[in-house]
C-alpha cells in the first residue's frame, strides 16, 4: 500500500510518501486489508525486506516498509477529534494527539514491574558472548554478580535474577569501594521507550561494555541486537 506521512514521532524519513508491504502468506505481518483507504494512522514501521530473501514479496526493497504482527504496531484515530485508539498500554487504550510526542519520547521506567526488569537483567547477564569473562574456574568468588547501586527505585533489589545459583546483589559505589570488590557492573546507560528498552552495561575489572537493544513482543522480553566490547 501507499502511504502518506503526515507526522514523523520517532525516526527519519524525507519522502512524502512510502510503499508498505503486508503479508503474503508466509510473514508475520498483518494483512493490508486491516488498513483502510483514506483513513488515518500511528504506525510503527520496520525496514522492508529484500524481494531475494525466503518468502519476502517479490517486488519488495529494503528502502520500503513493513508492520510486524508480534505484538501492538499501530493506532487507529479520529483525525478530526484529533485522537488515537489502540493497544498503547496497560491501563491506557486512548490518547490524544497533542500527548503523543511526550508519550513516545519520554521515559517510560515508571511502567516497568519488577518482572520487567527481572527478565531484562536475566537475558543481559545470560548473554552468551558475556559469560568468557566471567572466569569463575580461576576465582570462585566471581560466582556472586555484583550490580553498582543505579537510583531509586524499586527494581533495584532485582529479585529472581539469578547467576551461578546465586541472586545478584545491588551495592553502592562506597560499599563496593569499603569491601574493595574488583569486579561489578555498572549500568553505563538506560532508556526506556515503548516497549523497549536500551541498556548497556560495563563490567569494572575486566573491562567490557556491553550494548542491549531489548524489546517486548507478546508480554515477554527478547533482546533485538546486542554488541560487546573490550576497553
Amino acid at each position: 500500500m501507499e502511504v502518506e506521512i503526515l507526522k514523523i514521532f520517532l525516526g527519519q524519513e524525507t519522502r512524502k510518501t512510502v510503499t508498505v508491504w503486508g503479508d503474503n502468506g508466509a510473514l508475520c505481518r498483518p494483512y493490508l486489508n486491516t488498513f483502510s483507504i483514506g483513513n488515518y494512522y500511528i504506525i510503527a514501521f520496520e525496514q522492508g525486506s529484500d524481494s531475494t530473501e525466503i518468502n519476502a514479496n517479490k517486488e519488495e526493497k529494503i528502502t520500503d516498509y513493513a508492520i510486524s504482527i508480534c505484538g501492538d504496531f499501530w493506532l487507529t484515530t479520529d483525525y478530526e477529534k484529533k485522537v488515537a485508539e489502540g493497544a498503547i498500554s496497560k491501563s491506557q487504550n486512548k490518547i490524544g494527539f497533542g500527548d503523543l510526542w511526550e508519550f513516545f519520547n519520554g521515559d517510560k521506567t515508571i511502567e516497568l514491574t519488577p518482572i520487567d526488569f527481572k527478565e531484562i537483567f536475566q537475558l543481559a547477564l545470560d548473554i552468551p558472548a558475556l559469560q568468557h569473562y566471567f572466569h569463575i574456574d580461576k576465582d570462585t568468588t566471581r560466582k556472586q554478580i555484583i550490580i553498582q547501586y543505579f537510583g531509586d527505585a524499586k527494581h533495584n533489589t532485582l529479585t529472581g535474577v539469578q547467576k551461578f545459583g546465586r541472586q545478584i546483589k545491588i551495592m553502592t559505589e562506597e560499599e563496593i569501594m569499603k569491601q574493595q570488590i574488583k569486579f561489578y557492573f555498572v549500568v553505563g546507560d538506560w532508556v526506556c521507550g515503548l516497549n523497549s528498552v536500551r541498556l548497556q552495561l560495563s563490567y569494572v575489572g575486566e573491562g567490557v561494555t556491553t550494548s542491549y537493544m531489548f524489546k517486548k513482543v507478546d508480554d515477554k522480553w527478547m533482546i533485538l541486537n546486542s554488541e560487546l566490547w573490550e576497553e
